[in-house]
């Protein structure tokens, strides 16, 4: 009998590149694994408009890991973003207040510590420049009603979350970042002062200042906690 060995190695090449495909048409049939939006946005800086969970405004913010800063008129709040906690801080004044619950303008990245996030793709459009893909995200944190947002993720900026809708109560809460700068931040930005106290109860505010700086009447907070 005769041996034909290219037919052979023909025949096995063959048999190898159909294992392979097949190996591989899982992967290909349900598609690569979906990268968490929020995985982008742990350093970084922006202008961010509207609110997720409040009144629609415009904030410049910046986060630091754990930190998250929101500049106000003339003053700051930093929220510990893993004790869901804030501190307000009003420089000219010297008045600073914490307080044990996070600040609005930290939302939804307080609930991001130990949580569940589920991506479901939903096709791709560009925004503001930025080539997108579109998902539902679903973020369950541990003990947490889950929370559904519609983000719009910019492949050009590492998949950094530049817009998110909400649906509440039949209305669509919309939070979209500009002037995005990723990276490491200035750790002087989230200090927080020596002396900053507990948060006054109502009708007491201002009353406690920190350090040799005279009493003043506390500005206006603009914070709001995240409903439950």
């Amino acid at each position: 009998m005769v041996v034909r060995w290219p037919v052979v190695m023909s025949s096995a090449m063959a048999l190898c590149l159909a294992a392979g495909l097949h190996a591989q048409s899982p992967q290909v049939q349900g598609g690569p694994k979906l990268r968490d939006p929020f995985e982008a946005a742990t350093e970084f800086s922006a202008i961010m408009n509207g609110s997720l969970s409040g009144p629609a405004s415009q904030w410049k913010v910046y986060r630091a890991g754990s930190q998250m800063r929101a500049d106000l008129p003339k003053g700051y709040m930093v929220t510990d973003l893993n004790e869901r906690s804030h501190f307000t801080f009003y420089p000219e004044g010297g008045y600073c207040y914490q307080g044990p619950i996070p600040a609005a303008q930290a939302f939804p990245f307080f609930l991001l510590k130990d949580a569940k996030v589920d991506v479901t793709a939903l096709g791709t459009e560009t925004l503001d420049g930025h080539p997108c893909d579109v998902e539902d995200v679903t973020i369950t944190p541990p003990g947490r009603p889950e929370l559904k947002l519609k983000v719009w993720s910019a492949r050009d900026l590492k998949g950094f979350p530049i817009k998110m809708q909400r649906d509440v109560a039949g209305k669509t809460l919309t939070e979209s970042f500009k002037d995005i700068h990723l990276g490491p931040q200035d750790p002087a930005l989230f200090k927080k002062p020596e002396g900053c106290v507990s948060r006054p109860a109502p009708g007491m505010q201002g009353t406690q200042t920190i350090g040799s700086q005279p009493r003043e009447p506390a500005p206006k907070s603009t914070e709001k906690p995240q409903p439950h």
